[in-house]
């Protein structure tokens, strides 16, 4: 289910304009349930590169407080990825 069926956001189809003027062409809206680990799976990764990329233009901006570097950002998407491994063990 995504945050459309509520209607609080438009899919992808509708904002494809505006990603195509901002240089995201390859952005592309992809549904899968989430009872089926490998969609839980690809979700938490894509939230995960999305936090990143936004830490990481948050850093062209200025530091950050709790991080200060490019690698920073790398250290802590690694960490959140081992965090998410060790939750899909249990």
């Amino acid at each position: 289910m995504t945050a459309n069926a509520f209607q609080k956001t438009p899919n992808v189809a509708a904002l494809h304009g505006m990603f195509q003027r901002n240089n995201l062409q390859d952005c592309e809206e992809q549904i899968c349930p989430l009872i089926d680990p490998a969609g839980r799976e690809a979700l938490n990764l894509a939230i995960l590169e999305g936090i990143q990329n936004g830490l990481i233009a948050a850093l062209d901006l200025g530091p950050l407080a709790l991080i200060q570097s490019k690698d920073g950002v790398m250290e802590s998407r690694n960490a959140a990825t081992e965090d998410l491994d060790n939750l899909q063990v249990r």
